[in-house]
């Protein structure tokens, strides 16, 4: 799969923050072992479950390669079940896909 830039940075800010963090530009496949997030839910928090949205029939394939893509790059991890879920949105660009989730049925409420 090809990177693609979707915008570019003038001047010397761009080179500075290319020479800071080269791993971070170097491919899209660049593993993040030593990094742990942690997520603080409010107490009062309840699980959602959104179902899925209908994804366009031309875009289908797309998506599923996409998908795969990203769980062979360990960027996503298929689970079985889950109390939490969103939609997430599907849409095109440049021959692409660009698929974002779409937290305000869940989270940003």
């Amino acid at each position: 799969m090809e990177a693609t830039v979707n915008a570019i940075l003038k001047g010397s800010y761009q080179a500075e923050l290319l020479s800071r963090y080269p791993a971070g530009f170097s491919s899209p496949s660049s593993d993040i072992s030593d990094f742990k997030a942690h997520v603080t839910l409010l107490l009062s928090a309840v699980p959602k479950f959104c179902i899925a949205r209908t994804v366009p029939y031309a875009l289908q394939d797309k998506l599923c390669v996409e998908l795969q893509y990203l769980q062979d790059d360990r960027v996503l991890t298929l689970v079985s079940s889950s109390h939490w879920a969103m939609s997430i949105i599907v849409k095109k660009f440049s021959g692409g896909l660009h698929i974002c989730g779409d937290f305000s049925t869940t989270v940003n409420i």
